[in-house]
């Protein structure tokens, strides 16, 4: 999906203001157990293991009379419930206080980005990554180690992991062009991906600005970026569209609420307007509000409006969304069902202009940290 990335060109990223707290390569490679990256302690019960780089580590309990100093040891459910600090992720990285690690695969370059007090990194897998999930990671399948990419994200408060992955993952898309994603080693999953280029010298952490904190709209819009079917791609983006539009929607209600001028019976009435009223409203509203002149432009351009007006891409999108919703035929819409033996162009020019608008309303509307 790299050539689809919503018609934005990558650009160059600053300098940065120094090195990654964990580097982008390890020598000798994280996965190389002897050469002591990690400090092992035999404690009573199994083997305490240390990364003296980040200060974190996991206890590795014996198990069916083996030791825990096994090398391919790999029993992670019994590891995370062991230690109340560590979380598995599936089978696609961990995450450990602060520390969150995840296998990435579409991330062709090494980069380092500041995100609020989170420092973010694509770069190789880390000896504790190698340690914990060496057990179940093939090299035959995905690869050698020195070519494995994870995203590496440190001072980061669990709650806020995910929305600082996405937040990576775009930062990333806007340099580089390409759209990484977190990858399971799942053989069911196999994914071959592009050989990685190192990083040039004397690159060091680009600081990213204020980031969407909002985690379901980001959902949403990731999902879209991701998805290699253009109707699915729409349904996602116009999501993002719809839960800014009920969050306005909200607001005028909690307004209302605290408005000491309006009685609990004229509260009660207006409520009950809001909240009735046709779904479509509050989505025209938030059109009108984020739709730029060359949005429109490209719309009309493109075939999607025959005029270059606000209310015909309103009613278009609202009707391009029921039409490949819905199995039914509708007087407000026309049933879509795309062509197995030719291509749908218009659902591409429908993903773009709503890629756009989601990406304008996460910018115009999302709360920022």
């Amino acid at each position: 999906m790299a050539e689809r990335i919503g018609k934005r060109d990558k650009r160059p990223a600053p300098s940065g203001d120094g090195a990654p707290t964990i580097p982008f390569e390890f020598e000798p490679l994280g996965n190389e157990f002897e050469a002591d990256h990690l400090t092992e302690t035999q404690v009573e019960g199994g083997l305490r293991l240390t990364w003296p780089l980040i200060g974190k580590s996991v206890f590795l309990p014996d198990r069916d009379g083996k030791s825990a100093a096994e090398k391919f040891y790999v029993d992670l459910d019994t590891i995370e419930a062991t230690n109340p600090q560590l979380k598995i992720h599936a089978l696609g990285g961990f995450s450990l206080g602060d520390y969150h690690e995840f296998f990435i695969h579409g991330a062709p370059a090494h980069r380092a980005y500041r995100i609020g007090k989170a420092e973010v990194s694509f770069g190789q897998g880390t000896p504790l990554m190698a340690r914990l999930f060496w057990g179940v990671y093939y090299e035959k399948y995905w690869g050698e180690w020195s070519y494995r990419t994870c995203l590496r994200i440190a001072n980061c408060p669990p709650d806020a992991v995910e929305r600082t992955v996405i937040a990576a993952i775009l930062s990333y898309r806007d340099e580089i062009g390409s759209l990484p994603e977190v990858l399971q080693i799942d053989l069911e999953k196999l994914i071959y991906e592009e050989e990685l280029d190192t990083e040039e010298g004397g690159r060091g952490v680009v600081p990213v600005g204020p980031t969407i904190t909002d985690l379901e709209p980001l959902r949403f819009y990731l999902a879209g970026l991701q998805s290699e079917d253009d109707e699915a791609a729409c349904l996602s983006f116009y999501r993002v569209l719809e839960y800014y539009a009920f969050m306005q929607q909200a607001e005028q209600i909690t307004a209302l609420r605290r408005d000491r001028a309006v009685s609990d019976a004229e509260f009660t009435r207006k409520t009950v307007d809001l909240a009735s009223r046709e779904e479509k409203g509050p989505l025209f509203r938030l059109l009108q509000q984020i739709t730029t002149a060359d949005m429109l432009a490209t719309a009309r351009s493109e075939g999607a409006i025959s005029e270059t007006r606000q209310d015909q891409l309103n009613e278009g999108i609202y009707a391009y969304r029921n039409s490949i919703v819905h199995g039914k035929f509708g007087s407000a819409f026309t049933l879509r069902s795309q062509s197995v033996l030719i291509p749908d162009a218009a659902a591409g020019v429908w993903r773009d202009l709503l890629h756009d608008l989601a990406w304008a309303a996460l910018q115009n509307l999302g709360s920022k940290a």
